[in-house]
């Protein structure tokens, strides 16, 4: 996650960084280790009004759910 981005509410004004970073990353894993599938997982302040919407992005495989999983009503909107 860029360091800009930390606490953002919104993914959405750094959607396309998120995605270029993820295409490179998922690129460099697959030649570099091309036996493995690697999952990425995202944890860039996740909550409940943007977890729908980080998990349509392409290449994150999972989200690392932080402060917002102490909460677990807003968890349950996430993972549910």
């Amino acid at each position: 996650e860029p360091i800009w981005a930390i606490n953002k509410v919104d993914p959405r004004a750094y959607q396309d960084y998120l995605v270029a970073q993820l295409t490179l990353i998922k690129k460099l894993c697959a030649d570099l280790l091309p036996n493995y599938q690697i999952k990425l997982f995202y944890g860039g302040g996740v909550n409940a009004a943007n977890a729908t919407q980080v998990k349509q992005m392409p290449h994150i495989d999972g989200l690392l759910i932080g402060k917002a999983s102490t909460d677990f009503q807003n968890l349950q909107k996430i993972v549910g």
